[in-house]
């Protein structure tokens, strides 16, 4: 169990030094710059607005779960719509820094060089969302030996697709990395 955790917690980092060699490379100049950062701070103010609302409904549901149901799985619920939101974030950061690097690197490299950077992207953020879903099992299931472990994977699972659902709807291709 414990061998899976440093993999996975490999997997977590290695997405972080992905998003680094992103940020380093091709460093756009001039008016794409300009555009890129119009982009990215709407696109952030657009997130949070977006998760202030989600959270809303998440924290009534949560009570919900909490007085209707089981404090277990309320936990797991919490605990899977907060992954949640740190993959949309840090998806959204990853997609606003590609984007601008990626231009840079087909306007100074051709395609050969956006293609890079473009697959790198992808892959930061994919590493990330496997690595940070497959830390919270393992996590869940080394703290919570019994038979509540069903009801906490249960709320896990709940509260992933009710923040990925709202976001998805709500957000488009914001939200996706």
């Amino acid at each position: 169990m414990h061998y899976m955790l440093a993999v996975i917690l490999i997997m977590i980092m290695y997405s972080f030094f992905l998003l680094y060699k992103i940020i380093k490379s091709n460093k756009p100049g001039g008016q794409i710059i300009n555009i890129s950062n119009i982009i990215k701070d709407a696109s952030f103010v657009y997130l949070k607005k977006q998760f202030i609302v989600i959270w809303g409904f998440v924290i009534f549901f949560a009570i919900l779960m909490f007085f209707g149901f089981s404090k277990t799985c309320t936990m797991g619920f919490l605990a899977g719509s907060l992954c949640s939101t740190m993959v949309c974030f840090f998806n959204m950061y990853v997609s606003v820094n590609a984007n601008n690097r990626m231009l840079q690197s087909i306007i100074d490299n051709g395609l050969t060089g956006g293609f890079r950077i473009g697959i790198l992207s992808g892959l930061s953020a994919g590493l990330y969302l496997t690595g940070l879903g497959l830390l919270l099992i393992v996590l869940s299931t080394m703290i919570i030996c019994n038979k509540r472990i069903m009801l906490f994977l249960l709320g896990i699972n709940v509260g992933v697709s009710l923040v990925c659902v709202f976001a998805r709807l709500a957000g488009g291709i914001f939200t996706k990395g």
